[in-house]
């Protein structure tokens, strides 16, 4: 058996760290870097996983390398408490060829799916392991056919499995029984899982389908389920001639009722013009209402004050001749929230990079191939918040300065609401920035503090991390995170090193915010 504690170094700085490095104070409020937790990278360590548990801390799954002959890859599940502090660190083992597919959190458990394929079926295994205790349980769950999971729920004993089979999407649940049970009226040719929720209350689960109508236009349909698979109603978000839905998240204020937002665009794109908004109550649909981005206040922020007026200036001009101007973009969407009978939709919006790319084929001279993409830009974060009828109440915007990332699917950004506040923060190289709202105004216009890696004389060795995160984690807490080589000071063998850092920030306020 590996022994996992000996290698893997945890050096856990919290709460002592120099002012300076904590707090970046304004004529306002100012941010506070309260705990941080440093874990080097050894040769050994192949990947580290974030699992955040909200109160119940973070639980940090980390990858060893496979070395030849196991039988098994040995990991390691560091618990950490809301300080950041470790409390607990266990062996874990995973069966040869088993990788980890998803998680997910309730209560005081979290829930781990590795998934291996088998012939012509996957093969599954859900650990559950209770954060009390540390203990584990492992739920072993197979399927009859092969199938590409992108969607993972988990409540109480009740699976759901949401994703593709035969380029065809699927989803699969599994009950005390673990037989698994297809969802009907999912599995279709031109149909799309967009994206699954289940209500922790009422046990209803919701899977939002991109759905092409007669007319070739891109709708949505929201699939309500009882954890019987049971329909319990289908609501179709059909788009008016000339528009596309294009993605959406749901929300259930009531058992009865969903409101269901997300982006559209025109027909032949793919590309965002605006957002919508609809509710359904029971199987009728209430409403369906449109906002391009042409009709919000702030979106445009991130070009500049020259640059957003020239552009507000030609909106006005084109309106008032009756004419439209088209404004598109590319999304990324995050869950919608309620705060205070608001709907709050937020997002962030980028661009792919292209480069000119130059390739050489022998005996002949250089070839070129234009916009080869190689990355992406982030320009800025949004956040739009609409009332129970519908009507947009309110838009802000974060420029977030170009951020280049050569992946999606990490948060870039993150919406957190605390009290009458809205508080949304950003990384930018090796700063967290922040802008802090209330009562529809800019109360804090841009806060920053520095990310602390823990040793004051160690440097960046690059100002762009090579992964990193910011995310929502609990109560006025948000939590930062992400790997970093750092040229070191100390008298190694090696010039740099590689570390994987959490730092827990939150804003304190001036008096009266």
């Amino acid at each position: 058996m590996l022994r996992v504690a000996i290698y893997i170094h945890i050096f856990l700085i919290t709460l002592v760290v120099k002012a300076q490095m904590d707090i970046q104070a304004t004529k306002g409020g100012h941010l506070v870097n309260s705990a941080q937790f440093i874990l080097p990278i050894s040769n050994e360590i192949q990947d580290v996983q974030v699992i955040y548990a909200a109160k119940n801390g973070i639980v940090l799954w980390v990858n060893n390398f496979i070395k030849f002959g196991d039988a098994q890859s040995v990991g390691s599940l560091i618990h950490l408490d809301t300080a950041l502090t470790v409390y607990r660190e266990t062996p874990f083992f995973v069966p040869l060829g088993y990788t980890l597919l998803g998680w997910d959190h309730s209560l005081d458990q979290i829930q781990l799916l590795f998934s291996r394929k088998q012939y012509e079926k996957e093969l599954f295994s859900v650990f559950k392991i209770n954060l009390n205790t540390g203990s584990s349980k492992e739920q072993k769950i197979s399927t009859v056919f092969p199938i590409e999971v992108t969607h993972f729920e988990v409540l109480n004993d009740f699976i759901l499995l949401g994703g593709t089979t035969n380029h065809k999407p699927v989803v699969v649940t599994f009950n005390k029984s673990n037989n698994p049970q297809v969802v009907p009226g999912i599995y279709g040719n031109e149909n799309e899982i967009v994206n699954i929720s289940i209500d922790d209350l009422s046990g209803i689960f919701s899977v939002i389908m991109a759905e092409k109508n007669r007319t070739k236009n891109l709708g949505l349909t929201i699939h309500s389920y009882s954890r019987e698979n049971q329909q319990l109603f289908k609501n179709k978000g059909v788009a008016t001639r000339g528009r596309n839905l294009l993605n959406g998240t749901v929300i259930a204020p009531l058992e009865n009722s969903r409101y269901l937002a997300g982006s559209f665009s025109s027909n032949g794109t793919r590309l965002s013009k605006g957002l919508f908004i609809s509710k359904f109550t029971g199987d009728q649909r209430s409403f369906l209402k449109y906002y391009e981005f042409t009709y919000f206040e702030h979106f445009f922020e991130f070009m500049g004050l020259a640059q957003e007026q020239k552009l507000k200036d030609r909106i006005l001009r084109k309106t008032g001749k009756g004419k439209k101007i088209n404004l598109n973009y590319r999304l990324i969407l995050n869950e919608m929230t309620e705060n205070k009978g608001q709907f709050i939709l937020s997002g962030e919006v980028y661009y792919p990079q292209n480069t000119d790319v130059q390739t050489f084929k022998p005996g002949s001279n250089f070839d070129h191939i234009p916009y080869s993409n190689s990355g992406f830009n982030y320009t800025h974060a949004f956040a739009v918040a609409f009332d129970e009828e519908g009507n947009m109440l309110w838009d802000h915007s974060f420029p977030m300065q170009d951020m280049f990332f050569m992946s999606l699917g990490k948060k870039r950004a993150t919406f957190h609401s605390v009290f009458d506040r809205l508080e949304i923060y950003t990384l930018n190289k090796n700063k967290i920035r922040a802008r802090i709202f209330k009562d529809q105004k800019i109360v804090e216009h841009e806060l920053e503090i520095l990310v602390s890696l823990g040793v004051d004389s160690d440097k960046w060795m690059w100002e762009n991390p090579e992964v990193e995160s910011v995310i929502s984690w609990y109560d006025q807490f948000i939590l930062a995170f992400g790997k970093q080589k750092i040229l070191s000071s100390s008298n190694s063998s090696s010039s740099f090193k590689e570390i994987f850092y959490l730092n827990k920030i939150h804003y304190v306020g001036k008096e009266g915010t």
